[in-house]
């Protein structure tokens, strides 16, 4: 099986996040892979992805590419694999059950605790993506990859809107448009707008 590739290294994770130096990387390399996955490919598209993935691998990133990593990328994966790890790193998974960690010095968090913690990490880690996302967008002459997935696999990169989730919306979609639009009731086509 191949290696993963992560885009930052667990000291950086440490040393730029609320995570304590003594927490063992096992726990943070699953997550940062997860926030590369889940997050990351979606925002900067396949082709970007992969060449700075091959870039890293190489050591060969440079120019455009080192600041877009250095200033947008790490801060983003760092955001989304804190957010990914406040759960992981609260509880135990063994052969007999999943636990609640503890310690002679501490107390785990409450379930309401991590949720509010996760939702302000979460915000933290939204705002980092939007910032990338606008950085790509004002830059895309700099980057041929971002706007090139032509291959029908490949993740096309978020616009700057699908970097927020939203909530769930239980009105009825006529409804909100009619509530807008001075009372007119059915569908129509909302304005077109940039990608970005």
């Amino acid at each position: 099986m191949a290696k993963d590739i992560l885009f930052i290294s667990t000291n950086y994770m440490k040393q730029n996040s609320v995570i304590n130096d003594n927490v063992d990387d096992q726990y943070l390399i699953p997550n940062i892979v997860k926030a590369q996955d889940l997050y990351l490919e979606p925002i900067l598209g396949t082709d970007l992805y992969q060449k700075l993935r091959s870039d890293i691998t190489a050591g060969s990133v440079t120019g455009a590419y080192k600041t877009l990593v250095d200033n947008h990328v790490q801060k983003t994966v760092r955001e989304w694999a804190l957010y990914e790890a406040t759960i992981s790193l609260n509880y135990k998974y063994t052969n007999k059950s999943i636990s609640l960690k503890s310690s002679d010095n501490s107390a785990p968090a409450e379930n309401s605790e991590i949720v509010y913690l996760r939702e302000q990490i979460r915000n933290t880690a939204e705002y980092y993506s939007e910032r990338m996302t606008k950085y790509l967008c004002a830059n895309e002459s700099s980057f041929p990859e971002y706007r090139s997935n032509a291959d029908s696999d490949d993740i096309r990169p978020n616009s700057a809107s699908d970097n927020f989730f939203n909530g769930l919306s239980l009105e009825p979609d006529y409804m909100t448009r009619k509530n807008r639009y001075n009372g007119s009731i059915g569908y129509y086509n909302e304005p077109d707008c940039d990608d970005c």
